[in-house]
């Protein structure tokens, strides 16, 4: 994973960003397809437990 990943992972979990801007960040190239939904399947996997 890149350190943009470990970044937006951060500031996601920490509600700092929404799902939307995890979503224009792949847009734009800055994370990969893999990243962005890591970062989004650990949130929705957490939401259902």
């Amino acid at each position: 994973m890149s350190f943009n990943h470990y970044i937006w992972k951060y500031l996601f979990d920490r509600k700092l960003r929404p799902a939307s801007d995890i979503e224009a960040a792949y847009q734009k190239g800055i994370l990969t397809r893999e990243e962005r939904n890591e970062i989004l399947m650990v949130t929705e996997g957490s939401k259902e437990a």
